[in-house]
């Protein structure tokens, strides 16, 4: 199946939008790319519904080494965001606001202008123990609200997606490169493979977490 790609290009996502009935022929929008699209491409879209981010999985992921990933693991991400949503509330988690997801694309809530990547923070020497408090609480109650979560292991229970995504290219590379560390390492991998009883964030950083003003 031919599947519409954006390609980093905001004339392209332009002319999707518009297509999509998102946008209005004659309406003023503002498009700009967005850094950290090493996995998806990621486009700012200003128009008269407000601001927000718009994203497409790659089926490849831009770094030197060959790294093949299900670009379906976008529509994961997408139905992920709406449970968060639904369990942590809307001061925490954006909305989704678009979907497609035939070509692998939706749309958010922008952040509140002022919000700064925790990350940013912490490379200061800003050490906030508030917020490092609330960051553990959200993620436990994630994890507590999931547990043994008969909806979620329907949705969510796709062994292969997380040995794709992050048992392969981490796990598995450090034990190839490090042969000595190989042993503990494969034995970590068997571990965390019979492990099914919450959904796991997979990537709860403090780059992929904003502190919104105030």
């Amino acid at each position: 199946m031919d599947r519409f790609r954006i390609e980093n290009s905001s004339d392209r996502l332009r002319q999707y939008l518009l297509s999509r009935g998102y946008l209005e022929k004659d309406e003023r929008v503002v498009i700009s790319q967005l850094g950290g699209g090493v996995a998806n491409d990621v486009f700012k879209v200003e128009s008269s519904r407000g601001e927000a981010v718009f994203k497409q999985a790659l089926d490849r992921i831009r770094v030197k080494s060959h790294w093949v990933i299900d670009a379906e693991r976008s529509n994961v991400e997408k139905d992920a965001l709406k449970l968060m949503r639904r369990i942590l509330g809307p001061e925490f988690v954006p909305a989704v606001i678009f979907e497609d997801e035939e070509n692998f694309i939706f749309g958010i809530e922008f952040a509140p202008e002022g919000s700064e990547e925790w990350k940013q923070r912490l490379l200061r020497g800003e050490v906030d123990f508030d917020i490092a408090g609330q960051v553990a609480r959200l993620l436990a109650k994630i994890h507590n609200e999931t547990f043994e979560s008969k909806e979620v292991m329907r949705r969510f229970d796709q062994q292969q997606r997380f040995l794709e995504c992050r048992v392969n290219p981490y796990y598995e590379t450090i034990a190839r490169r490090h042969p000595k560390l190989a042993g503990p390492i494969k034995s970590e991998i068997a571990r965390i493979l019979t492990l099914r009883k919450v959904l796991v964030h997979a990537d709860y950083s403090p780059k992929n977490i904003l502190i919104l003003p105030g």
